[in-house]
């Protein structure tokens, strides 16, 4: 099973350092975590800077060295692929054999970002 823990979306210039990769524009950023071979955090911002990590549903932060591919859009691991739409900065996470197991529908933008997501039966977020 893919764990996600999801917050937010927008996107533009790539950075690439050890296990994260942040997307940035003038309209905010977004922070993809690779955990392990199957589990991402993704972190949608759209005041440019990211909350500081709390302790009540994420107890661990520091996570070991994960083996992933990062071609455009798309980041691939061993147990999962997560593609990242380069218009409406939507993603889609698969396994990787194609089966889908999540896909935003929508990101809506106020005082707080939301999303909505297709969910297969045992997937869920938290």
């Amino acid at each position: 099973m893919l764990m996600m823990t999801l917050a937010v979306v927008v996107a533009g210039a790539q950075i690439r350092k050890s296990n994260e990769v942040i997307y940035r524009t003038p309209d905010g950023m977004l922070r993809l975590q690779v955990c392990s071979e199957r589990t991402v955090r993704v972190t949608k911002s759209l005041t440019g800077e990211f909350v500081s990590d709390e302790q009540w549903m994420v107890v661990r932060y520091m996570f070991d060295p994960v083996d992933f591919q990062l071609e455009g859009n798309t980041l691939k691991t061993s147990g999962f692929s997560l593609e990242l739409d380069s218009e409406s900065w939507m993603i889609k996470v698969s396994t990787p054999s194609g089966r889908e197991l999540c896909r935003e529908t929508a990101s809506l933008a106020g005082e707080r970002p939301a999303n909505e997501c297709v969910l297969q039966p045992d997937e869920h977020f938290f």
